[in-house]
Formats: structure tokens, C-alpha cells, sequence
């Protein structure tokens, strides 16, 4: 147990979830930041009901703000800061400078401002020399809980409905990083923190695998070599690529293959199905 308090922003979107669920696991207590906004799916609903806990609460904004970014560190021994994606960053819409704002509000009051407590992960900082705090860049992120547009969805939506799409770029390899892989890298660093460790900049946490579309359609044997899912622009691949690796600071590898993702997928998504039929709102 511990009596530290993390404040997750984008707690409603997948990384922010589960590092808020990871978190609330460890014995910490949680403020999360819901800035959505009010249009959520039944899905982004449903993760925010799970995380209902003593040690978590919740606050909504329809976008995060000064004002109540500064009443929440106001009224809360924030010992971390963790800024997950939210629709906004994955869209990158240039408006939002959700880090910026976090990081300027986290240290405007500090003389030495603790640069190790602000961690941001998979955001649209093109800037990835910054040494301000600390930047971790995982790519393809999937697994439970994942949205119905992103990779797992996508394999078992066309093993359900047996149709064939169309990719959306020229690319026959995906680097894969199974949330729980993605989550325990990110804890990892947070223990080095509570340590003592000095760390800044920008890492990269190595995929979890590597398989390519033909690989995937052979292992679920479909006859399909086509999908719809969204891979990382080339440039945001390169640049990930001479990120130096997590894995070198933290000694985790994340290990989780493509069938073990998938089936742990497979398993979550038959009971949240379920879940489904029989009324849950």
C-alpha cells in the first residue's frame, strides 16, 4: 500500500484507464481527469463506471482548463502527473496543448521544479528533444477495453462478420504494444521516481511485437490480407525509432505476443458481450 496520490488526465481514454486502474491495483489513490467532453460512446462510459473506487475520483471537464487544472493540484497532494491521449490528441488538433498547459500550471509555483513528475504518454509533442519531463512513445497500442475502430476490434470484427476491407496505408508490418505492456513500462518508471531516479526525455517503449498482415490473417486463419486500422505516420515512425529505448532504463521488455494480445482480447471482449446482452447500460 501507499499513501501517494496520481493525477491521471485523459483517464477516459484507453492508456489513461488502465494506468488508472494499474494505479488503484498498487494501492495508490487516483484523481482522474475526464476532458472528453459529454459525446462518449457506451464503451468510454462503461470504462469510467469501472473505475468507481474509494481511492479514485473523478473529475469532468468538457476540456481541460486552467482554472480547473488549477483547482484540482489546488485541492490535491499530487505526488505525480500522468497526461494520457484524449479524441483531441489522437485527432492531433494543433488547438490543444493539453502538456504545455499541465506542465506550466504543475511548475509555475516551484523554484526547482521536479521535472520527474510529469510524465506524458503516446501525445502529439513534436518536440521530442524536450527534457522538460519525462515523454514515453509506445506505438499501435491495443488490448481490452480498446475502441471498435482499433486493432483487436478491427481482427475480430472481420473474423464475425467474414468481410474483407481495404488497409488505410501501404504497410505490411505492425508494431504492436499491448496495453499491459505499455501500462507496467509506465509504472516502472514512476517506481524508478519514487526511488530517487533522475529521469528526463523522451523514451521509447519497445513494441511488444512484430507481425506482419500476412502473419496475422495465417494465425487466425482468415482468408482475408486486408483491414481497416490506423498505423503511425512514417514520420512519427522514424522519429519513435531514434527515441533511445525504455527498456535501457527501466530493464522491462515488454514480451506479450500478438496470439497471447489477442486471446487475452477475445477474453475480455466475450464478457463485456455478455455483459451487453443482458442489460448492462
Amino acid at each position: 500500500m501507499t499513501n501517494r496520490t496520481m493525477l491521471v488526465i485523459g483517464v477516459g481514454g484507453l492508456e489513461g484507464f488502465h494506468i488508472a486502474r494499474r494505479l488503484l491495483k498498487e494501492g495508490y489513490s487516483v484523481v482522474g481527469i475526464d476532458d472528453d467532453g459529454k459525446a462518449k460512446t457506451r464503451l468510454e462510459e462503461h470504462r469510467l463506471y469501472v473505475l468507481t473506487h474509494p481511492s479514485f475520483q473523478l473529475v469532468q471537464m468538457k476540456r481541460l482548463n486552467k482554472k480547473g487544472l488549477w483547482r484540482v493540484l489546488s485541492e490535491h497532494p499530487v505526488h505525480q502527473v500522468i497526461v494520457c491521449p484524449n479524441k483531441d490528441d489522437l485527432k492531433k488538433d494543433p488547438s490543444i496543448f493539453r502538456y504545455e498547459l499541465t506542465r506550466d500550471c504543475l511548475f509555475v509555483d516551484q523554484i526547482e521544479p521536479k521535472r520527474e513528475q510529469l510524465i506524458t504518454l503516446n501525445l502529439p509533442i513534436k518536440n521530442r528533444g524536450d527534457n522538460s519531463c519525462i515523454h514515453l512513445f509506445a506505438e499501435t497500442v491495443a488490448g481490452p477495453w480498446e475502441s471498435g475502430q482499433s486493432f483487436f476490434s478491427t481482427i475480430v470484427k472481420m473474423m464475425e462478420e467474414h468481410k474483407q476491407v481495404i488497409e488505410t496505408r501501404n504497410t505490411d508490418l505492425i508494431r504492436l504494444s499491448f496495453i499491459d505492456d505499455v501500462v507496467e513500462s509506465t509504472l516502472r518508471v514512476i517506481r524508478l521516481v519514487e526511488n530517487g531516479e533522475t529521469v528526463r526525455g523522451s523514451y521509447r517503449i519497445e513494441a511488444s511485437d512484430m507481425i506482419s498482415m500476412q502473419g496475422v490473417w495465417e494465425a487466425i486463419n482468415h482468408p482475408s490480407h486486408h483491414m481497416i486500422i490506423t498505423l503511425p505516420d512514417d514520420e512519427d515512425l522514424n522519429r519513435s525509432e531514434r527515441l533511445p529505448t525504455l527498456s535501457s532504463l527501466t530493464g522491462y521488455k515488454p514480451e506479450t505476443s500478438f496470439l497471447e494480445g489477442l486471446y487475452a482480447f477475445l477474453q475480455w471482449y466475450k464478457a463485456y458481450q455478455t455483459l451487453i446482452r443482458e442489460g448492462i447500460r
